[in-house]
């Protein structure tokens, strides 16, 4: 009885610093610093170990791998999510410095064609303006 106990108290442990784990991740945007196999790798191995403990007919272990098990793939679906929403602003953030950078660039060809044009047109008035003069 006492040896299921220490095992009930440890999962319990494990499970609340792993609950606790995902639910930082799930309210913050970052997903730097955490790796792509780290749920995949978790995933993997809770269920082999869940196998396990049913073989060996350990319930405590049952339990905590399968829940574990759960956690990795909680962390799993948000850590997608948080990747391609990542991604996803990074590619409109790149469209956007593009637009930008192309109305730059339109303003000022646009602000260079009004320069030619009113050097043309200047260069034109004192000729047109002599030329009235003279008439």
């Amino acid at each position: 009885m006492l040896t299921e106990a220490v095992g009930w108290i440890s999962a319990a442990v494990l499970l609340a610093t792993l609950v606790r784990q995902v639910y930082v991740q799930w309210h913050t945007d970052e997903v730097q610093g955490v790796s792509r196999w780290l749920f995949r790798g978790q995933i993997a191995a809770s269920l082999g170990f869940v196998v396990y403990s049913v073989l060996v007919e350990n319930w405590v272990f049952v339990v905590t791998n399968a829940l574990i098990a759960i956690t990795a793939m909680v962390g799993q679906a948000r850590f997608w999510y948080r990747s391609r929403k990542a991604r996803s602003s990074q590619a409109s953030s790149a469209v956007h410095k593009a637009g930008t950078s192309v109305e730059a660039r339109a303003r000022a060809d646009a602000a260079t064609a009004i320069g030619k044009a009113a050097r043309r047109h200047g260069s034109a008035r004192p000729a047109a303006r002599r030329s009235t003069r003279r008439a």
